[in-house]
């Protein structure tokens, strides 16, 4: 009996960690300090927010979803292509925008794993796919051209929420700059 129930708790704390996220938008219109990230049914989860926006420095974020929490700040100064994300578990995840000038593919990675991020059609930024093992994340705008939410197809439940975030992340960066 007491097998049977480890064994079902494990299951359940799986399922449980496992977190689909659905959408990303700015909190205000217009206004690029404040994202809400929407996951499993479509409620507010958690939040992506530039640390000093009100003052127009863009180069360090924090973001919270649920029980994770991390922050992302520009690897060097004035250097929009090369950004860190350190989550709350001391991941490292490092996202970097593969060729200068081309905010269209962008190359994430930590400890030896690498994934890529582009755009799904050409250099659209209207959809973009973020491929792993574990799935894909298809990202696209609720509207064609603007960029103040974007609708997420997130198949990779298995992989870190910090990945996901990374992604999302770098698809804001490219998209704001157009």
């Amino acid at each position: 009996m007491r097998y049977l129930f480890v064994c079902c708790f494990l299951v359940f704390a799986a399922f449980t960690q496992a977190q689909n996220l659905e959408a990303i938008g700015m909190r205000f219109a217009g206004d690029l300090t404040t994202w809400d990230i929407y996951a499993d049914e479509g409620e507010t989860e958690g939040e992506l927010r530039a640390i000093y926006g009100f003052s127009g420095d863009f180069s360090r974020w924090e973001y919270s979803l649920g029980e994770h929490s991390g922050r992302i700040s520009q690897k060097f100064p004035n250097d929009q292509t090369w950004w860190e994300l350190r989550d709350d578990q001391g991941q490292i995840i490092r996202i970097k925008m593969m060729w200068i000038n081309d905010p269209s593919q962008w190359r994430i990675s930590s400890d030896g794993t690498r994934y890529d991020l582009r755009t799904y059609r050409g250099r659209d930024p209207n959809e973009w796919l973020f491929e792993t093992p574990d799935g894909d994340m298809y990202v696209y705008t609720e509207w064609e051209n603007a960029f103040d939410i974007f609708i997420i197809e997130d198949s990779t439940a298995d992989l870190d929420l910090s990945w996901r975030i990374a992604a999302l992340f770098a698809i804001i960066l490219a998209t704001q700059s157009e």
